[in-house]
């Protein structure tokens, strides 16, 4: 059992097939390690609504995460044992064996953990991001 509450979380519209079949694979995986999965996907007009005045569907994981970790503060008291997982709607877990907390161990302390994106322009991948619920992450 972890002594980590850990939470996954993905968004989408619901025109977006992709996000659908993405959504079953990292659903399977947090049943596998029992993680909490939370999945919002609402129609393209919701979810712009939801981020207005900003335009790209990218910026609801601001929306998202900022609710996931005032409710993980409120249940926890931001003691920094939470953790929240963003991934993107097209992206999911390959390695299915290697667990939340094995990263977290690779990084004992941070608030933020990101992704290393492929690009040589861009080494950041805003796509993944595991933020542990402390103040500095409020």
């Amino acid at each position: 059992m972890s002594k980590f509450s850990i939470t996954v979380c993905t968004a989408y519209a619901s025109n977006y097939l992709l996000g659908r079949l993405c959504e079953d694979v990292n659903e399977r995986y947090c049943r596998r390690h029992g993680y909490r999965f939370v999945s919002e996907v609402m129609s393209p007009e919701e979810m712009q609504a939801a981020i207005e005045p900003r335009a790209c569907f990218s910026w609801y994981k601001v929306v998202l995460l900022n609710r996931l970790i005032e409710e993980s503060t409120s249940a926890e008291g931001g003691e920094g044992g939470a953790y929240i997982l963003w991934v993107d709607a097209d992206a999911c877990v390959v390695r299915q064996e290697r667990t939340i907390e094995s990263v977290i161990a690779l990084g004992p302390g941070k608030d933020l953990i990101v992704g290393e994106d492929l690009s040589a322009a861009c080494l950041i991948n805003a796509g993944v991001l595991l933020v542990r619920v402390t103040p500095w992450s409020q």
